[in-house]
């Protein structure tokens, strides 16, 4: 019993090593929020008082999905927006992912990574 224990306490800690932390729900939020407040997202999401636009933490990496019908130009503008807004707020690489309809990850339409910058 007593060599139970620890390995119980290990593959409890092994198994929950990829769940995001309150720190990166924090920062994927932030940095949601800053996008959002950037960039005026022409699609509204199914219930119409926001952006179809919606962050994922992630311990080792976070995502951004936009949903709706962008063209190639508004995608870029998107990106750059994503790219300037995380400056200074994540610490681990963004991807931002383009779909057709909100909420149905199929039918990717294009993705991106944005990189973290170096910490001093």
């Amino acid at each position: 019993m007593q060599m139970l224990t620890p390995m119980l306490l290990l593959i409890l800690l092994v198994g929950c090593r990829g769940l995001p932390s309150a720190k990166d729900a924090e920062e994927s939020s932030r940095l949601w929020k800053e996008v959002v407040s950037r960039y005026h997202f022409r699609v509204l999401s199914k219930n119409g008082t926001r952006p179809a636009v919606y962050e994922i933490p992630g311990s080792n990496y976070s995502k951004i999905l936009v949903y709706g019908e962008y063209s190639a130009q508004e995608q870029e503008e998107i990106y750059q927006t994503v790219v300037s807004a995380s400056k200074g707020i994540i610490t681990k690489p963004v991807h931002l992912c383009f779909y057709p309809i909100e909420l149905r990850d199929e039918n990717l339409l294009r993705e991106e990574t944005i990189k973290s910058e170096p910490q001093p």
